[in-house]
């Protein structure tokens, strides 16, 4: 065996495909949707993030991106190397805010440019159930919502 190579007993092992797993820490799979987001939101304004200074815009889109974790459940069996997988589960939400008196029609735009950006996003983080909503009025700005369920692994 090659250095840093281990093995689990003298059968082919579980614990190989587990190992080898893709997986992700919790700080990277936020980063990873936050930046999937942030590409497909491109230059439509500015993004409000959990937890960092942000002023609200008068009269210009903006919107807020937060990620909420739900679950994160054991999904296989302890291998011989103390090894588990577990799948992280929770919804990404974007609430997007266009100022009030300019229509809709950029709403429904970027809306279905975001919910279809995701749908199509391909990493270690799946979004499912992409969904966008008009909330209505809020302040001086006309809300729309999207959510994404999302899912990723982890191996400790």
């Amino acid at each position: 065996m090659g250095a840093g190579a281990t093995t689990c007993g003298k059968t082919p092992p579980i614990c190989h495909w587990v190992k080898s797993m893709s997986t992700i820490t919790v700080v990277e799979a936020v980063d990873t949707m936050m930046q999937a987001f942030a590409s497909a939101w491109g230059n439509t304004g500015p993004i409000a993030y959990e937890n960092k200074a942000f002023t609200m815009p008068e009269n210009t889109v903006w919107c807020r991106a937060v990620v909420r974790h739900a679950v994160s459940r054991q999904t296989t069996l302890t291998d011989e190397s103390g090894y588990k997988r577990f799948g992280a589960y929770g919804a990404f939400i974007v609430q997007m805010f266009f100022p009030l008196g300019n229509g809709t029609e950029s709403a429904y735009n970027v809306s279905e440019t975001l919910a279809n950006a995701l749908r199509k996003h391909k990493s270690q983080v799946t979004f499912q159930n992409v969904t966008w909503e008009e909330v209505g009025p809020d302040g001086k700005f006309f809300m729309f919502k999207l959510t994404a369920q999302f899912e990723y692994t982890q191996v400790r």
